[in-house]
């Protein structure tokens, strides 16, 4: 019974330094200028269940400054449904220019603005 015990902590905690490994190759990417890159290793670490609001914001990034508008927004709302809150530095955040003329751009901060 301990052998099991031991070996499904040991896989959780494989899989935990995994996911911060890749959150933290994300960062790199995103600092190399490889934005979609960077937020193709979020989206994989958020299919596994992982990811902070932190992490949904930063892929949020990533996808505004790879151009896919979409995905920026999608990860944008789930950063806020994960407790993001700071609606002073999303206004000024320049990853974001892209998407200040998008209806659900305005319609995240007027949300955001609420909470």
């Amino acid at each position: 019974m301990n052998k099991i015990l031991w070996s499904m902590l040991l896989l959780v905690s494989m899989s935990a330094a995994v996911s911060a490994q890749s959150i933290s190759e994300a960062s790199t990417k995103y600092k190399a200028k490889e934005y979609r890159v960077s937020g193709e290793i979020y989206t994989k670490v958020f299919a596994q269940g992982r990811g902070s609001a932190t992490d949904y914001y930063n892929a949020a990034c990533s996808w505004a400054m790879a151009g896919d508008k979409k995905k920026a927004l999608l990860y944008l709302q789930q950063a806020i449904n994960k407790g993001y809150i700071n609606l002073n530095h999303l206004k000024k955040d320049n990853d974001f220019n892209s998407l200040h003329q998008e209806k659900r751009w305005i319609a995240l901060l007027k949300g955001l603005e609420k909470k």
